[in-house]
């Protein structure tokens, strides 16, 4: 969560676990310019005096739940970052995630060894979710296991250009990872999905494949580039994770600064973006 002006955390708002029509029995409607529309989910409530209203409808922290927020004052449930990699929208979105984890993931861990690809799925994971939460509007909602996925296509990428003299096909194989990765941006406009979280991913992916993935040294000058470009990567990821990170929190909405990345991730189609 961030401090976002579209929902201050002072506001009293439209509770998901009420039932929306006992609540425009009660407040009626909201107005908006001339027109009288029903209340909608999360919108905010203006008589917060009323008993009524305090009965039911939501605080900030009610909605977010998961304990709260430390202080009541700031959303500050940084373990978001987190906590979306485990979560999915729907079947559909689950048994995707899964068909690329068995095509992808499953030959890539037999070359790093589980204790690697898991600190590259993690990482690449806080990463690409810290990257799409700077772009992303924050009234979003957007979970799964995209970023890390990414990342692993990324690592891919990587091997292959390790590997490009000792492996049968290279481009083929380069060609099936594009592809792979071409899709899940495809997917990235479905809603609860965001396309922001895989690039970042992607990014985090080619970075710390760079940095980790084994290599063969066909001489001693390939050798001290090789580690040259393993600092620059290292060094890459760790300032822009302290950038995303620190932007996060203190920088604009990106509904304010960025108008069209909205669009990134949705279809302009039926309002459906909005």
């Amino acid at each position: 969560m961030r401090p976002t002006k579209v929902m201050p955390v002072d506001e009293r708002y439209v509770c998901l676990n009420t039932t929306l029509p006992i609540m425009n029995a009660t407040w009626t409607s909201l107005r908006k310019g001339d027109k009288r529309t029903p209340l909608g989910l999360l919108d905010p409530i203006f008589d917060v005096a009323s008993p009524g209203i305090q009965n039911t409808s939501c605080s900030l922290q009610d909605i977010c739940g998961m304990s709260g927020f430390a202080n009541a004052s700031v959303p500050d449930q940084t373990f978001r970052f987190f906590t979306p990699l485990f979560l999915h929208t729907g079947a559909l979105h689950l048994l995707i995630d899964g068909a690329l984890h068995w095509f992808v993931a499953k030959d890539l861990e037999r070359v790093m060894n589980p204790i690697r690809f898991a600190g590259v799925y993690i990482l690449s994971g806080l990463f690409g979710n810290a990257f799409g939460s700077n772009f992303a509007i924050p009234t979003n909602p957007f979970m799964g296991c995209g970023p890390s996925l990414f990342a692993l296509c990324g690592c891919s990428l990587i091997d292959i250009i390790f590997m490009w003299r000792l492996i049968g096909q290279p481009v083929r194989h380069m060609i099936k990872i594009v592809v792979f990765i071409a899709a899940g941006f495809v997917l990235g406009l479905l809603p609860g999905v965001d396309n922001f979280t895989h690039l970042g991913g992607l990014i985090s992916g080619l970075l710390i494949g760079l940095i980790s993935m084994p290599a063969i040294y066909y001489s001693r000058r390939y050798q001290i580039t090789l580690i040259f470009c393993r600092c620059l990567a290292f060094a890459l990821y760790m300032g822009l994770s302290v950038l995303f990170w620190s932007d996060f929190y203190s920088g604009d909405d990106p509904g304010e600064s960025c108008a069209f990345c909205r669009y990134v991730s949705c279809l302009p189609i039926g309002g459906f973006c909005d």
